[in-house]
């Protein structure tokens, strides 16, 4: 085998593939052939490719260990490096530099999966704002561990949504699919930008198998998540329904996180309390924490709509994540009605943004 390549892709390319395999089996497959090098990696639920573009001497397909040679190849001068083999090894040369290594046996990696038979096209800033609006929400690993679809987005139609049980996002996807699945929100952020087209692959018996995403010389699929996506629109609030608060996003966003600098609790976040009076269309914004005898608080100037409960107080970094997820200049917080509004979820968005952000109360 031997193929000229572009150092910096090449270093990119290889950085970017041993992302998804398993430590204890860190092998990767290059094949040199017409479309240049293709870089390949598999893990347990990940599939990572990647095609740099070169000029073809000898077509050829090896294994060997990515981590090595991801270290090699980030080693490497930028310019033009021969991949090749040379006896019973890999080496690679240029511009003078010129490393050597084993060969792996290339029947221990795992057959790359059936690539979707339709890529839908979307547009990549689109894609990228929908998903990071949304993937904070999901669940963090092992937090909910006898629930994995919580730690997924949910992508039906043109919706995405996540959520871990106590805060939700969902927004708009530029691109209708025709598939019902939850990829792992992890995933999903890890791959999110420069995306070009997405697709799914289905299994024999017609099921979703994998999500696949393409961004330039990357292909990436993964499994998706076996298991039934709560339904959100059943708590989902409507907008203008109950008290409703309305605030500059930046400036809550800039108190709400100076507020958090007074939580030293080793145990569950503290919450920022809501205390808005509706008479001067003010809202006093306050946080306590009690194991560390800190506090603080910070009064807001405010949109102030049917002000029945005395105060609402939320996660102060649900709040955080929320609040950075959205862009607008305004943002506007709703409660749902009922006998104990406070502690019904609490909806979050800005006019004309992408998504909308639900966090739920915290009883004090």
């Amino acid at each position: 085998m031997k193929i000229l390549v572009d150092g910096v892709a090449l270093s990119r390319a290889v950085a970017h593939v041993v992302r998804v395999f398993d430590k204890d089996q860190p092998l990767i497959r290059l094949t040199a052939g017409d479309d240049g090098l293709v870089i390949e990696a598999s893990g347990a639920e990940s599939f990572s490719r990647a095609v740099v573009e070169g000029d073809l001497v000898e077509p050829d397909s090896v294994a060997v260990n990515g981590l090595w040679l991801s270290a090699l190849a980030a080693a490497m001068p930028a310019g033009e490096v021969s991949v090749s083999t040379a006896g019973t090894g890999l080496r690679l040369s240029g511009d003078g530099s010129r490393f050597d290594m084993g060969l792996a046996v290339e029947a221990m990696i795992s057959d790359p999966p059936h690539m979707p038979e339709i890529m839908l096209d979307v547009d990549a800033a689109d894609w990228e704002s929908a998903v990071s609006s949304v993937a904070h929400a999901a669940a963090t690993s092992g937090e909910m561990q006898r629930t994995p679809v919580m730690e997924g987005a949910h992508l039906s139609g043109t919706l995405i949504e996540a959520s871990n049980c106590f805060r939700a996002a969902r927004a708009t996807l530029p691109v209708e699919l025709d598939a019902d699945v939850v990829v792992r929100a992890d995933w999903l952020k890890a791959n999110m930008s420069g995306v070009e087209s997405v697709g799914v692959e289905y299994a024999s018996d017609g099921s979703p198998r994998m999500f696949a995403v393409k961004a330039g010389m990357f292909c990436d699929m993964t499994t998706v998540i076996g298991g039934e996506f709560p339904h959100l629109d059943r708590v989902w609030p409507q907008r203008g329904d109950g008290m409703g608060l309305t605030f500059d996003r930046a400036a809550l966003l800039s108190a709400v996180k100076r507020l958090k600098t007074a939580d030293f609790s080793k145990k569950t976040g503290k919450p920022v309390i809501f205390a808005p009076n509706e008479a001067d269309g003010t809202v006093l914004l306050s946080l306590t924490d009690g194991e560390s005898s800190t506090g603080g608080s910070q009064r807001l100037d405010a949109d102030v709509v049917d002000v029945s409960e005395n105060r609402l107080a939320l996660n102060a970094q649900y709040m955080i994540d929320a609040l950075s997820s959205l862009t607008g200049e305004r943002v506007e917080l709703w409660t749902a009605d009922g006998m104990q509004r406070r502690l019904k979820p609490c909806l979050m968005y800005c006019e004309g943004d992408v998504s909308e952000q639900l966090v739920t109360p915290v009883r004090v």
